[in-house]
C-alpha cells in the first residue's frame, strides 16, 4: 500500500463476506472436513484423541462412513467409533488443541453484510449464528488495541444502520456475546484469541506481522496475504524482500491470478506467489 490505511482489515472483511456465502463453512463443518481429509490421505502418522476414549484411534473410510479405529490394546478388542457431524467435536488431532465452536447471539448488523455483498454473493443465514474459523487476521505488531483502534475509524452505514469495520469482523474479544466469524493473530504474543478450527487463510497487517505468520506452524497450510505499507523505513522493507526471495526456491510467481485482478489503484503494487 502507498500510505498508512487499514486495507488488511477491509481485506479480511471480503474474506468473511465470502464465507458467509458457502454452505457449512462453520468451525464444526471446517473441522469434520478436516477429519475426512486425514482419512483419505491415509497418512500413517496421524492419530486422533476422543475426549472420552482417548488417543490411538486412526481416521478411516469404511462403508461410507468416517470411523476413528484403534488397534488392541492388551487384552481389550479393537475399538471403532462413528465420527458423525454431531460428535465431530469430541475428536482432535493428536497434538493440537480441541476444536470448540462458539456459541453466543446471532452476528449483529446483517443488513450490512447483505448490502456490501450484494450483486456478488448471498449469505446463507445460518452462517450468522455459527461460528467460523475459516479466516485469520493477524494483527499489527504494535499490539491488539492498535489494530483495533485503526479498524474503528472506518464507517460503514446502510438505510438499515452503521457501525464500523471493527464491529463487522466480529473479533470474540471486540463483539462479546456474539459469535465470532472470524479468529485473530496477535502478532506480537504469538497467541490466537481463540481456539480455532481450520483456518484457510491469513491476513496480515504489517511488515512484522507478515514476516512472524510465514513461520507459524499453524499457518502453513494456508493462503497469506500481507499487507504492506511503502513508508516504512528502508531496513523493514529490505527484510520483506529478502524473506521473499528466499522462498523462490518453493514458490513462483503466479502471474495468472495477479492479470485476473484487473487494474489495481495507483500506487498500490500487488505480487502474487504459488507454491511450485
Amino acid at each position: 500500500m502507498p500510505c498508512e490505511s487499514a486495507a488488511a482489515g477491509v481485506i479480511a472483511l471480503g474474506a468473511l463476506l465470502h464465507r458467509l456465502s458457502l454452505k457449512d463453512s462453520n468451525d464444526s463443518s471446517s473441522h469434520l472436513a478436516r477429519l475426512r481429509s486425514l482419512a483419505s490421505e491415509n497418512e500413517p502418522e496421524v492419530f486422533l484423541v476422543h475426549e472420552v476414549h482417548g488417543s490411538g484411534f486412526r481416521p478411516e473410510f469404511k462403508n461410507g462412513i468416517l470411523w476413528g479405529r484403534r488397534d488392541p490394546i492388551g487384552n481389550k478388542s479393537m475399538t471403532r467409533i462413528a465420527i458423525l457431524p454431531n460428535n465431530s467435536a469430541q475428536w482432535r488431532v493428536n497434538g493440537e488443541p480441541a476444536v470448540h465452536a462458539l456459541s453466543g447471539s446471532e452476528i449483529r448488523f446483517q443488513s450490512l453484510y447483505d448490502h456490501l455483498s450484494a450483486g456478488i454473493s448471498e449469505a446463507f443465514p445460518s452462517n450468522y449464528s455459527l461460528s467460523d474459523s475459516g479466516v485469520c487476521l493477524a494483527g499489527r505488531v504494535a499490539g491488539e488495541s492498535i489494530s483495533r483502534s485503526v479498524y474503528s475509524a472506518i464507517r460503514f452505514r446502510n438505510g438499515c444502520g452503521h457501525t464500523d469495520l471493527s464491529s463487522l469482523l466480529t473479533v470474540h474479544a471486540w463483539s462479546p456475546g456474539t459469535i465470532s466469524r472470524l479468529t485473530y493473530f496477535n502478532s506480537r504474543t504469538g497467541q490466537f484469541d481463540r481456539q480455532t478450527g481450520l483456518t484457510r487463510v491469513v491476513i496480515a497487517d504489517g511488515d512484522t506481522a507478515f514476516l512472524r505468520v510465514l513461520d507459524v506452524p499453524d499457518f502453513r497450510t494456508c493462503d497469506i496475504l500481507g499487507v504492506i505499507q511503502k513508508t516504512i523505513d528502508r531496513g523493514s522493507l529490505e527484510a520483506v524482500g529478502v524473506k521473499l526471495a528466499d522462498l523462490a526456491q518453493w514458490y513462483a510467481a503466479d502471474d495468472e491470478r495477479t492479470e485476473n485482478l484487473g487494474a489495481v489503484p495507483r500506487g498500490v503494487t500487488i505480487s502474487s506467489l504459488r507454491r511450485r
